[in-house]
């Protein structure tokens, strides 16, 4: 719009500009917290996705060099020493203080949680600290586990006795469990003065009904089949 002025001459008519506030509205600012919400919720599952994949990753190699182990002794012709009857079996060998909760009872995070089930159980499955010194009891196989990368090999817990002999364990400082020929389902744990007896799994037997090392996964739980790793699917 013009208006007029002196001489004639007509300028514009300057309309007033609305005055801009300062700051955010409420709005705004939920909006903009809500939106970095998402973002963070995003970058850790993105994260925790990233370290179970490695995780899981590290206990297939660790899967794939136990099962050498196996192959080992089968070619030594000493493998029914952890695969046939008790009564092929050597004198038991315990190391003294040394305890794990079974792995049916465990929580999560917690360095040495699991235990398989000692040579009183109803199955064939010799204790950790037993199966390992029957696989160190060969000159070639104890050279193999020595090999095995540190973060592989489980020791004592602080505060309990020292223990010579390492036990094999997964991403999640669970000892591996070397399964018998029969399978997953059905073997037995100890749980204090009971046993657990495992009535579910993903995966039961190997495709070769042989005896087999199997991690309980990221839940430390044999008996949920669902994120159980197995040395043949390697």
């Amino acid at each position: 719009m013009l208006s007029p002025v002196a001489g004639g001459v007509q300028r514009p008519h300057r309309v007033p500009r609305p005055v801009r506030r300062a700051g955010f509205t409420l709005l705004e600012i939920l909006i903009v917290i809500a939106i970095i919400t998402i973002l963070f919720g995003i970058g850790i599952y993105g994260y925790r996705s990233l370290e179970e994949s490695a995780s899981k990753k590290l206990t297939r190699t660790t899967l794939g060099s136990a099962a050498g182990l196996l192959k080992e002794m089968n070619s030594t012709g000493s493998y029914a020493r952890v695969e046939g009857p008790k009564d092929q079996i050597p004198p038991p060998f315990y190391e003294l203080g040394f305890s794990l909760t079974n792995p049916g009872d465990v929580t999560v995070g917690k360095a040495g949680r699991a235990k398989i089930a000692n040579d009183d159980a109803t199955v064939n499955t010799p204790s950790q600290v037993r199966l390992m010194k029957i696989l160190r009891s060969n000159p070639k196989i104890a050279s193999m586990i020595a090999g095995f990368p540190s973060q592989a090999l489980l020791t004592a817990d602080p505060g309990q006795p020292a223990r010579t002999v390492p036990i094999i364990s997964d991403a999640w400082d669970n000892p591996l469990l070397l399964v018998p020929s029969g399978g997953l389902k059905g073997v037995n744990f100890e749980n204090g003065s009971n046993n657990q007896t495992i009535t579910s799994s993903g995966q039961t037997t190997s495709p070769a009904n042989r005896a087999f090392w199997a991690s309980a996964g990221p839940d430390g739980d044999f008996t949920k089949g669902d994120d159980n790793l197995y040395s043949f699917q390697n």
